[in-house]
């Protein structure tokens, strides 16, 4: 079995909007070739201080909830002690992969929301306070050409 890494640099540690944008959509959309293949990699929870831990603790969770593979990459000193314990316990269920939820709300929402497996129904909210944020769309897209 392979994973497969869904484009380039999807998520930021830095940057919220990309990462909903890019990452919760790369793990929703690419679900459905989950396992046949190859196992997809909907990419890193980037912990830098940068990015409110209520979101990417909701981003850590869904990918665990998926059953997929989880990384992390965590900046040391940057979350507190409560939130290293529920880092913790996002990391022990994805380390069993016994869930996987699959997104309900695909055809009705650009970003899925509503998660569910035979068991029970999550519901994330992946928006920041002030909603989306379009200043960040150039980054979104940079494109880096090496020149020879």
């Amino acid at each position: 079995m392979d994973t497969y890494k869904s484009g380039g640099d999807d998520t930021s540690g830095h940057n919220w909007e990309r990462t909903r944008r890019m990452g919760v959509n790369t793990l929703a959309f690419g679900l459905p070739q989950h396992k046949i293949f190859y196992e997809i990699d909907a990419d890193c929870i980037g912990i830098t201080g940068e990015i409110l831990w209520k979101l990417n603790k909701q981003w850590a969770d869904v990918i665990a909830e998926s059953g997929t593979p989880l990384f992390v990459s965590a900046k040391p000193g940057v979350l507190t002690e409560q939130e290293k314990e529920e880092l913790h316990q996002i990391m022990l269920k994805a380390s069993e992969q016994k869930k996987h939820k699959i997104p309900i709300d695909w055809e009705e929402n650009d970003c899925p929301e509503v998660w569910e497996d035979e068991k029970e129904k999550i519901q994330y909210c992946w928006y920041e306070e002030q909603g989306t944020t379009l200043e960040s769309k150039q980054e979104m897209y940079r494109i880096y050409i090496p020149v020879a």
